[in-house]
């Protein structure tokens, strides 16, 4: 299953970046998140290797995040993994003077039961990213404020 999102973020891209890659921000912005621990590599640079652990309707769920390619302030490619699960995001940002246009492109692919599962969840997982990503928007726009203009 294959979709793209984007919004735009009323910021310049270098201060968007700053928060994006800093992982310590995730519970601030990640519905569910719980932790992580560093298995390989410095997170969130290419190479890296890292656990992630979100809690999901009553039960944890752990997942590795490993960055393919992390070639900033344009692009980074990373590949979650977790049972049943293999996602695949290109997560791009395009500068426009004072703001910032983020796009992911995602690619889901299912094995076992969650194949079964996604037929039935196709739009859930489009509306769980968009929703994902306005809500590091509102992050930003919070942490340092609603307008550049």
């Amino acid at each position: 299953m294959k979709y793209t999102c984007s919004l735009t973020i009323d910021h310049p891209r270098e201060a968007v970046l700053t928060l994006y890659k800093n992982m310590d921000n995730y519970p601030l912005w990640q519905k569910g998140f719980v932790g992580m621990k560093s298995i390989d590599g410095i997170p969130g640079e290419a190479g890296s290797k890292t656990e992630l652990i979100y809690s999901m309707n009553g039960r944890d769920v752990t997942m590795v995040e490993t960055v393919r390619k992390a070639s900033y302030p344009d692009l980074q490619e990373t590949l979650y993994e977790a049972k049943g699960v293999w996602n695949l995001c290109i997560n791009t940002f395009e500068a426009d003077g004072n703001t910032t246009r983020w796009s992911m492109e995602t690619d889901f692919q299912f094995s076992g039961f969650m194949s079964i599962m996604s037929i039935f969840m196709k739009g859930q997982f489009r509306k769980q990213t968009q929703s994902d990503m306005e809500a590091f928007k509102h992050f930003v726009e919070s942490e340092l404020g609603t307008s550049q203009s």
